[in-house]
């Protein structure tokens, strides 16, 4: 007989890339069965151990997992768990190649990304953080000379971080 096949006690596990994803399968039986884990409905060559691992994942490691129990008696399979690795940051839309103002008007720079939610920002003026600047827009008001300058942004969240292009600024004077 085969009874209470399980993998893991979630069906889903969502980790960062570079982590070890950790995998467990408890069954029992008379005789006692042996173990066969499966990704995505394939056999997982050499993995028969009570215990999987996949260490450093990455995008190409996510999917569902099972483990299969066999025995004289049969077989019986677990519930599977989804793998799911964060993605990192992706700026989708940059500071731009370069912004010509007079003296007093308004500036936006945006810094659009995609990846896994929260996605925290940085801007940066000539190398410098501003202070304070935390979203995915910087809007610079009454811009005046001084302002001038090469402007970017950090998008970053649990799987890393990316750094725009550099998008400047250039004040006319009159």
């Amino acid at each position: 007989y085969i009874t209470n096949t399980t993998a893991n006690y979630q069906s889903h596990i969502i980790l960062d890339p570079g982590r070890t994803a950790n995998f467990s399968c408890a069954a029992d039986g008379d005789p006692l069965p042996t173990v066969q884990w499966y990704w995505d409905g394939v056999a997982i060559e050499g993995a028969t151990d009570w215990e999987y691992s996949i260490h450093n994942i990455s995008e190409a490691s996510e999917g569902y997992f099972y483990c299969n129990a066999t025995n004289c008696a049969g077989s019986a399979n677990s519930s599977s768990v989804r793998l799911t690795v964060n993605d990192m940051p992706t700026i989708m839309v940059d500071p731009g190649n370069g912004t010509n103002v007079i003296p007093g008007d308004t500036v936006v720079f945006n810094c659009s990304s995609m990846g896994a939610s929260p996605i925290s920002y940085s801007w940066f003026h000539n190398g410098t953080l501003i202070s304070g600047e935390t979203g995915a827009n910087l809007t610079l008001v009454n811009v005046v000379s001084a302002v001038a300058g090469n402007y970017s942004c950090i998008a970053s969240n649990s799987a890393g971080s990316i750094e725009s292009r550099f998008g400047y600024l250039h004040v006319w004077t009159v």
